[in-house]
C-alpha cells in the first residue's frame, strides 16, 4: 500500500513539473497550482469592456472547461508561444496570456 501511495505521488508531480500550454510553452508557477491554465476557446466582450473568457484545462483529474470574466483593466502578459491562454480558479481569473490577439 505504501508504495501504491508513493506512485500516486510521484505521478502527481511529475505532472505538475509538466503544466505547460500544447505547444510546450510552461505557464509562470507564480500565476497558478499546475492546474488552471489552458488555451482560451471563447471570448466574449462585455459591453463594459469586460471579457468573458472560456479556457480549455487538461489536468491529472482529466479535461474540463473554465471560465471567468476577465476585467477591463486586468493586467495582460505575453504568451510564450504566440497563443492565448488564461488561468482561471473556480470563477476567479488569475493569468492572462495574449499571444494572437483578442
Amino acid at each position: 500500500m505504501k508504495r501504491l501511495a508513493t506512485l500516486a505521488f510521484l505521478g502527481l508531480f511529475s505532472y505538475a513539473q509538466a503544466h505547460e500550454s500544447p505547444k510546450g510553452w510552461q505557464y509562470p508557477s507564480g500565476c497558478c497550482s499546475d492546474n488552471d491554465c489552458g488555451k482560451i476557446t471563447k471570448v466574449v466582450i462585455l459591453p463594459n469592456g469586460d471579457m468573458d473568457i472560456t479556457i480549455h484545462l487538461v489536468t491529472n483529474m482529466g479535461e474540463r472547461d473554465a471560465q471567468a470574466v476577465f476585467p477591463s483593466t486586468f493586467k495582460i502578459e505575453k504568451s510564450g508561444d504566440g497563443d492565448n491562454h488564461a488561468c482561471i480558479m473556480g470563477k476567479t481569473p488569475l493569468c492572462l496570456f495574449i499571444g494572437a490577439g483578442i
